[in-house]
């Protein structure tokens, strides 16, 4: 009897419970509750990465899907419109030309359809149009810079002032004042061309700027007289042929320049004028400085003479 007690003592003893191979024992509860484990650890993890994926997902349309969220999110009519320029423009001028249904929801103001209203217009460089919601549009335009004045004749005869920029581009001028348009030189071309409902580009406006320019910053007392520029002789290449650059100065005088090098051209005929005046030579009708030795015509003696 007791040698069965004693075996029925040790059967139950922990000597009994199966070990891993980690010499841990694993009983079915322990089991159990490490896969329970596992599984809270696995559902964490899988839900961390579903969120993440969401928030990449929702970035990702915001950037990629503007316009169609900005019409989703639209809330209201249209209320304000806020203009910038760097020019002169008002926001008059913008009301009256994009010409809005006052009732017009901000979801269905056409943008592209402004920005491209408004890029036609020959005083405007460029323009930007954006929604703000929820009830405003922002337009932003850079206007092109007047360099000269044109005087355009039409079929019937009719004169009519343009401005030209430094690109060429003719356009009729809005909201300048008299003292921003009086300073600037008349442009004297052959033929204006017309295109689409405008004019076309003149050539050569880059080298007639670059010589207006200089002689505006370095050689004021020489600029300050000059009323016409002509490119009559001047295409736009400065290596053609006798292209050259004609001003006629307040006093009637003609100057003649080649279309390069304009540094050395002023520089001769600020040396020209300072001798002229010290030798108290009458009126000068021409001055051709597209030579290496310039030529001076007097106006009285109708005389030339090569200036050295």
């Amino acid at each position: 009897m007791a040698k069965k007690k004693a075996a029925k003592n040790q059967s139950s003893s922990w000597h009994s419970i199966k070990q891993s191979s980690a010499g841990r024992g694993q009983t079915k509860v322990a089991r159990k509750r490490r896969w329970a484990i596992s599984a809270r650890m696995a559902g964490a993890v899988l839900a961390v990465l579903l969120v993440l994926g969401g928030i990449g997902g929702g970035l990702y349309f915001l950037n990629s899907k503007p316009e169609k969220l900005a019409v989703v999110g639209a809330s209201g009519p249209l209320r304000n419109i806020y203009f910038q320029t760097d020019g002169v423009l008002t926001r008059d001028w913008l009301v009256e030309r994009l010409d809005l249904p006052n009732d017009v929801s901000l979801a269905d103001v056409n943008i592209q359809g402004i920005r491209a209203q408004l890029a036609a217009e020959g005083q405007v460089a460029s323009v930007a149009v954006e929604k703000r919601f929820p009830d405003a549009i922002v337009v932003n335009v850079q206007e092109r810079r007047p360099i000269l004045k044109l005087v355009i004749v039409d079929a019937s005869g009719r004169r009519g002032l343009r401005l030209v920029d430094a690109s060429g581009v003719v356009y009729q001028g809005a909201h300048y004042a008299t003292d921003q348009l009086e300073p600037l030189p008349f442009l004297d071309v052959s033929t204006v061309k017309r295109q689409g409902d405008g004019y076309a580009p003149i050539s050569g406006m880059s080298t007639v700027h670059g010589l207006m320019t200089l002689a505006q910053g370095s050689y004021p007392e020489i600029y300050d007289q000059w009323r016409i520029i002509s490119v009559r002789d001047f295409t736009g290449d400065q290596q053609e042929l006798g292209a050259t650059i004609h001003v006629v100065t307040k006093d009637k005088e003609e100057l003649v320049f080649a279309p390069d090098n304009f540094d050395a051209q002023l520089a001769r005929l600020r040396k020209i004028y300072a001798h002229l005046e010290e030798k108290s030579v009458g009126p000068v009708r021409r001055i051709d400085l597209s030579f290496q030795e310039p030529i001076i015509k007097l106006a009285q003696a109708q005389s030339r003479s090569r200036y050295r």
